[in-house]
Parts: C-alpha cells; structure tokens; sequence
C-alpha cells in the first residue's frame, strides 16, 4: 500500500494548479462552481472522506504545494480554518483566484 501512496503522490505531482479526486487509478478534476478550498494538511497519498488533493503553485515563490483539500461553503469559515491550519491562501473557486491569508 506505501509503493501505491507513493504512485499517487508523483503522479499528482505532475497536475497543474486544480483540485482533485482520485478514481479508478486516476486522478479526476474536481469541478466546483462556488465557495473555497482550504489546505488542511500536506498530500502524503490519502484523502479521507470529503477530502481532494489540491495542486497550487504559489505565483511569489514558484513552490508548488500538494495538500489535502476541503471545500467551504462560506468565506469566512474558510479563512478560519485557513489561518487555524497556518496556510498561505484559500482558493475561490467562483472566482478563480487566491485569497491571501498571510502576506
């Protein structure tokens, strides 16, 4: 099961900055239309239940991120876990960009 984990982790690695579910050996886009992502602690080959891997390059330092993902209905809420997590940013999916939690 680790060699398995570790498979996912390199393959993900590979996507460009999206969120992701993994189906049947695949990994699927995640398609959502409203409310946030929030990292809740870093991609090491398993998601739990309701969890995505989340792929984001951050455009300031060029690192790219692999974290596990949840979504958020509500702003505010995403921020809270956001900062209780210590993360960058949340993502909004509406419109597509970063919201910086620490600058």
């Amino acid at each position: 099961m680790k060699n398995k984990n570790i498979n996912k982790v390199t393959s993900l690695k590979r996507q460009v900055n999206g969120t992701y579910y993994w189906l049947k050996d695949n990994w699927l886009t995640l398609k959502k239309k409203s409310g946030y992502f929030v990292a809740v602690r870093e991609f090491k080959g398993y998601l739990g239940k309701n969890e995505y891997a989340g792929v984001w390059k951050d455009p300031k330092t060029s690192i790219i991120y692999c974290d596990v993902v949840i979504w958020v209905s509500d702003k505010e809420t995403a921020l809270k876990i956001g900062k209780d997590k210590k993360q960058l940013a949340i993502w909004d999916i509406k419109r597509q960009k970063e919201i910086w939690i620490y600058n």
